[in-house]
């Protein structure tokens, strides 16, 4: 497993990528992992309906992003996580080309929108 993690208000920010050495072919799980450590609950608020994204480097050329051809609707919404609650937002990438690859991952949230990055070794 590799990520980044750090804390904004009483939020943790966990991203994860699982495995952290995968073969060519198979699946990698990304997730960034939202934790209100709070006493009250947390709202995020989101520009469009498009809560976040995901991507991955290789050699600083772009080989994947999660969100290409797709359309998100351009209305605002907010998601909140409960006092003590989890809110986990996840999707797969299947692992292409060999060697370390940088995978990327940015919350749309207002004032949690900085990338959090981690790297996968890809074997043949």
């Amino acid at each position: 497993m590799s990520g980044d993690r750090r804390t904004v208000g009483d939020v943790t920010i966990a991203f994860t990528i699982t495995p952290a050495r995968v073969e060519v072919g198979k699946a990698v799980r990304l997730a960034i992992r939202l934790t209100n450590h709070g006493g009250r609950p947390e709202e995020l608020a989101f520009a469009s309906g498009q809560l976040y994204d995901f991507w991955v480097t290789q050699a600083d050329d772009e080989v994947w992003r999660w969100s290409d051809d797709m359309t998100f609707t351009q209305a605002t919404q907010e998601k909140t996580i409960a006092s003590q609650d989890t809110l986990t937002l996840s999707e797969s990438w299947t692992a292409a080309g060999t060697g370390e690859s940088i995978v990327h991952a940015l919350l749309k949230a207002d004032g949690f929108d900085r990338e959090l990055t981690g790297t996968v070794q890809v074997g043949g």
